[in-house]
């Protein structure tokens, strides 16, 4: 049995899964520019929500990190941010 995080990650893999095959799916159906443009407003208004989601979750590691420095445990010292582009090898 998974934690509530190998969960939660797993839903987030299936979700980009399925809106990933939606859009390939449409490049190779050759949709008419009503439908492309239909289906392109879903998924930016949807990138928008996702977008949102994970700027909240940042905010949510933010106050983590520095709950967890404050209670001594480790971060090895590190910022949020620098523990972000470290660990996901991501960068600002």
């Amino acid at each position: 049995m998974g934690t509530r995080r190998t969960e939660l990650a797993e839903a987030v893999e299936a979700g980009a899964q399925q809106v990933v095959g939606a859009l390939q799916a449409a490049c190779a159906e050759g949709l008419s520019v009503p439908e492309l443009t239909e289906l392109l407003g879903a998924a930016l208004r949807q990138r928008n929500r996702i977008d949102a989601a994970v700027t909240s979750t940042i905010g949510a590691m933010h106050t983590a990190t520095e709950q967890a420095a404050e209670a001594g445990e480790l971060t090895a010292g590190l910022s949020c941010a620098s523990w972000l582009a470290c660990n996901l090898h991501i960068s600002s």
